[in-house]
C-alpha cells in the first residue's frame, strides 16, 4: 500500500481472476478457425473481409477468430455469435452433451476486444 500496490489478498485474487479470464478468452479466439469463406458467409462479405474472403484460392485458407475480431468493423459479439452457431451445429451433428459456448463475460469485455483489436499497436 506504500506505493499504491494491492496488498489486500480478496483484491490480489480478483485481479489474478480477472487476468485469467482475459488470458482464457483471447486463447479461445486465438485457437477457434474457419476457412475465410466460412467467415464471410457466416458474418457476411462486408463484415468478414469484403470480396477478397471469395477469391479464387481463398477456399482453402483459415484464419482464427482472433484474426478476425482485428479486422475493421468486426465486434467481439459479431465473432463469438459465429462462435456460438458453429458450436451449436457441431454440438446437434455429435450428439455432444457439452451445454454451449459461453460468451466473454461482461467484466472483461471491453479489455479482451480492445486487447486483440490494438495488439499491434502495443
Amino acid at each position: 500500500a506504500e506505493y499504491g500496490l494491492v496488498t489486500d489478498p480478496e483484491r490480489l485474487a480478483a485481479l489474478d481472476m480477472r487476468e485469467t479470464l482475459i488470458t482464457d478468452n483471447v486463447e479461445r479466439l486465438r485457437t477457434f478457425k474457419l476457412f475465410v469463406t466460412d467467415w464471410a458467409k457466416r458474418g457476411g462479405n462486408d463484415l468478414m473481409g469484403g470480396a477478397a474472403a471469395n477469391r479464387p484460392g481463398r477456399e482453402g485458407h483459415k484464419k482464427s477468430a482472433e484474426e478476425i475480431l482485428g479486422m475493421p468493423n468486426v465486434s467481439l459479439k459479431d465473432v463469438e455469435q459465429i462462435m456460438a452457431d458453429v458450436f451449436e451445429e457441431e454440438k446437434e451433428a455429435t450428439e455432444s452433451e457439452i451445454d454451449s459456448l459461453d460468451p466473454t463475460p461482461s467484466s472483461v469485455y471491453d479489455t479482451v476486444e480492445a486487447s486483440v483489436k490494438y495488439k499491434s499497436y502495443v
